[in-house]
């Protein structure tokens, strides 16, 4: 294929070379894909992160159905019983150690101190 090819282009010839196909999938570099989760899992890493899908008709031409989400990556909503609120304690008094009290005592008894 020369550089002037449209995507289209591309998708009738993948076409022609798998007859049994049906739907193909194209990112926007026009690389193709037999699913929308590859084609998706590839765009990824490009720019443009959108995938067309291509149906051929059964004349011969072909179809763009427009942008495809992959199912799988569309955010789930929470329903308002699925939020669970956090548990939230008290802090504790903190307790100074017996170790730390007695050497406090030691120093404001030395002769240093006084």
């Amino acid at each position: 294929m020369n550089d002037t090819n449209t995507r289209e282009d591309k998708v009738k010839c993948a076409f022609a070379m798998y007859p049994d196909t049906n739907n193909l999938y194209a990112a926007s570099d026009y690389r193709l894909f037999f699913t929308p989760h590859e084609a998706d899992a590839y765009a990824q890493k490009l720019a443009d992160k959108n995938v067309q899908e291509f149906t051929k008709d059964g004349d011969g031409g072909l179809t763009a159905t427009g942008i495809v989400t992959d199912p799988a990556k569309e955010p789930e909503t929470a329903k308002e019983t699925d939020v669970k609120e956090p548990d939230v304690k008290e802090p504790e008094a903190v307790k100074e150690p017996e170790a730390e009290k007695k050497t406090a005592a030691k120093k404001s008894n030395s002769p240093k101190n006084k």
